[in-house]
C-alpha cells in the first residue's frame, strides 16, 4: 500500500521525500489499523494507488501494454474477495476517466479520435478485469442471490453509517470511546463495531496538510479532482443522515447490495494522502508569496482552530451521548478525555512543524520530522487496537474438539464433512 502510493504521487510530479510522506499516510491511516481483522480488506485496497497509477497511464499514454496490465492488476484485486470495495473502485474509476476526458478535451474535441480511444481503454479494461475475476464473481453471484443479501432493506443498508458528530473523529479519534481486541469502550453513534466501520482518522498532519492543499485548488486540476472526491466520500459515509446514499441505493446498480457506507472511507484515505503530498510538496519546494503565506496561515490557524473548539465541547461534556447510561460511565469519560488531549497533542505539535515550513525556519530538520511525527501519532492512536492479552494457543484451542472430529471423520472420507450433526 505505501509503496504503490510513493509511485502513484510521483507519478504527479512530487519529489521523494513528499512521496513518501504520502505513502505512509496512506498505509498507516485509521482505517488499515482498525480493519487489520478483515485480512480481505487489507488485501484489497493495498491494490488501489497501483491501479489508478496504471489507469492513468493507460489513458494518458500512446502504449496499449498499459491498457492490458491495468486489467490483470484490477482484475486479480477482485479476486482478494471484497465485492463492495471492488464496486466502489470501479465507480472511482469511472470519475476519474470521466475527469481526464472532460478536463482534456472540450466540446467538438469529445467526439474526436483521441476521446474515443480513451473510451476504449477504459472500456476495454472493464471488459477484460471483470472476465478475468469471473472465475470467482459467477459463483459469488450465484450464492448472493440465495443468501440475506437479495432481500437487503435501506434500513439494513444504513447499518455502519457515519454520524455528523462522528465528522469530529477525524481530530480526536476517539471521541467517542474505543473498541478493539482488549475489548470495548464505545459510547458513541450505533453500537460497539462502529468504532472501527466509521473510522476516518487520518492522522493530524495528513488531516492539515490536506487543508493546506486548498491553497493549490486554481493551478492544480487534480488537487481539484480529489478535494471534489474526498467530499464526496465524506457525504457518502453520512448514509441515511443525507440524501447521497439513498441515491446510490436507489439508482446505481450494486449499490443496494451492501451495508457499511463509511467504509467508503478508504477512498477519502486514498484522497487526503495525495493531497497532503501535493501541500507537502509545495511547502517544501516552491517559493510563495505574501498572499499565499497568509492563506496558508489562515487555513492552518483556521482548522487549528476547530480542534481546539472541539477539544473544549468534548471537556464540557457535549460529546458523552449514551455514556451516562452505560457501567462505569465516569471512567469511560475520563478515559476519552485523556486519549483527545493526546489528540490534541499531537495536533499542535503538528501544526508548529507546518507553521515553520511556511515561515521557512527550520525547513531542514522539520521535514526530517515529519514522518516520525506522523508516525508517532499513529501509534498513540492504534497501536494496542487489535493487540490482546489472550494467547492465541488457547484462544484457538478451545476449537480443538471440533477439528479432532473431522479430521477422525476425514480418515475415512478426506473431502468430505458431515454438516448434518453437532
Amino acid at each position: 500500500a505505501g509503496a504503490s502510493m510513493f509511485y502513484l504521487v510521483r507519478s504527479f510530479g512530487l519529489r521523494n521525500l513528499p512521496a513518501l510522506f504520502s505513502g505512509a499516510a496512506y498505509m498507516l491511516c485509521g482505517f488499515m489499523i482498525v480493519h487489520a481483522i478483515h485480512q480481505q480488506i487489507i488485501t484489497m485496497v493495498a491494490w488501489f494507488p497501483l491501479i489508478l497509477l496504471f489507469f492513468r497511464n493507460a489513458l494518458t499514454r500512446k502504449e496499449w501494454s498499459w491498457v492490458f496490465l491495468t486489467a490483470l492488476v484490477l482484475g486479480h484485486s477482485i479476486l482478494a474477495g471484497y465485492p463492495q470495495l471492488s464496486l466502489y473502485l470501479y465507480f472511482f474509476l469511472f470519475v476519474y476517466f470521466l475527469f481526464e476526458l472532460l478536463t482534456t478535451y472540450h466540446g467538438r474535441e469529445l467526439v474526436s479520435r483521441p476521446a474515443q480511444i480513451i473510451a476504449l481503454k477504459a472500456a476495454i479494461i472493464v471488459l477484460l478485469s471483470v472476465t478475468l475475476a469471473m472465475i470467482q464473481l459467477l459463483p459469488t453471484y450465484e450464492i448472493s442471490s440465495l443468501s440475506q443479501r437479495a432481500q437487503i432493506t435501506y434500513e439494513k443498508s444504513t447499518e455502519g453509517t457515519l454520524a455528523w458528530s462522528q465528522i469530529f473523529t477525524l481530530y480526536f479519534p476517539k471521541l467517542f470511546g474505543t473498541a478493539g481486541a482488549n475489548g470495548y469502550d464505545y459510547f458513541g453513534p450505533g453500537t460497539y463495531w462502529y468504532f472501527w466501520e466509521t473510522c476516518i482518522y487520518l492522522g493530524a498532519l495528513p488531516l492539515l496538510l490536506t487543508v493546506l492543499s486548498a491553497a493549490l485548488l486554481k493551478k492544480n486540476k487534480y488537487v481539484a479532482f480529489f478535494w471534489g472526491y474526498a467530499l464526496f466520500c465524506l457525504v457518502f459515509a453520512l448514509g441515511d443522515n443525507l440524501f447521497v446514499h439513498r441515491l446510490f441505493f436507489d439508482f446505481v446498480p450494486g449499490f443496494s447490495t451492501f451495508r457499511n457506507p463509511a467504509r467508503m472511507g478508504i477512498f477519502l484515505t486514498l484522497a487526503t494522502s495525495v493531497l497532503s503530498g501535493f501541500a507537502l510538496n509545495s511547502l517544501l519546494y516552491e517559493e510563495h508569496g505574501p498572499k499565499i503565506k497568509r492563506q496558508l496561515l489562515l487555513l492552518l490557524g483556521g482548522t487549528v482552530g476547530v480542534g481546539l473548539l472541539v477539544w473544549l465541547l468534548a471537556l464540557s461534556g457535549s460529546f458523552a451521548g449514551h455514556a451516562a447510561s452505560m457501567r462505569g460511565a465516569e471512567q469511560l469519560l475520563a478515559a476519552a478525555r485523556k486519549d483527545d488531549f493526546v489528540s490534541l497533542v499531537m495536533l499542535l505539535v503538528s501544526a508548529a512543524l507546518l507553521l515553520a515550513l511556511i515561515r521557512g525556519v527550520g525547513v531542514r530538520g522539520v521535514r526530517w520530522a515529519l514522518i516520525p511525527v506522523f508516525f508517532l501519532d499513529m501509534l498513540l492512536f492504534g497501536g494496542t487496537q487489535n493487540n490482546s492479552s489472550n494467547d492465541p494457543k488457547d484462544y484457538f484451542a478451545r476449537a480443538e474438539p471440533i477439528v479432532r472430529f473431522f479430521k477422525e471423520q476425514g480418515q475415512s472420507d478426506v473431502f468430505r464433512v458431515n454438516t448434518r450433526n453437532s
